[in-house]
Formats: structure tokens, sequence, C-alpha cells
């Protein structure tokens, strides 16, 4: 029994560094960009001439978010939504 047990640990570290490999570490997320972008409201909105460093931080963690072409349609087409959701 102890050589099987042996023999199984390592494939099971195996296979969780590959599973951790495949998910993406920047994987856009719509939810969190719109959230994060309520920052930038005001300044859509006309009510401030400058946009707040919270919003220049978020739209530059929005397009980190999504270095790859299908990431950054997806980023697209969440934000178009939003904005005509809105």
């Amino acid at each position: 029994m102890k050589s099987v047990s042996a023999s199984v640990f390592p494939l099971a570290i195996v296979l969780v560094l590959t599973v951790a490999a495949m998910k993406p570490v920047n994987g856009f997320n719509c939810l969190e960009a719109k959230l994060s972008l309520l920052s930038c409201l005001p300044f859509l909105s006309n009510n401030t001439d400058k946009p707040p460093t919270a919003c220049c931080d978020a739209v530059v963690d929005v397009k980190a978010s999504a270095p790859t072409k299908p990431e950054l349609r997806t980023a697209c087409e969440c934000l178009m939504k939003a904005a005509t959701d809105s």
C-alpha cells in the first residue's frame, strides 16, 4: 500500500500544478471591471473636469486583465453592455 500512495502523491502534485498553470492569471472578470470603473462615473457624466486617480487606476487594471484578443473582445462587449444598460 505504501508504494501505491508514494506513486500517487507525485502524480497528484503534477495534476494540481497543471491545473494551476492552465488557469489565467489575469483573466477578465466583467463584474469586477464594472465595479472598479464606478469611480469614473462622475467624470463620464460631466460632473468633474478631470478623472480621479482611482478611475485611471481602474482603467489600467481592466486593460491588464484582458491581455488576449478574446479577453479584449469580452471586455469590450461587457463594458458596451454596461454603458447601454445604465
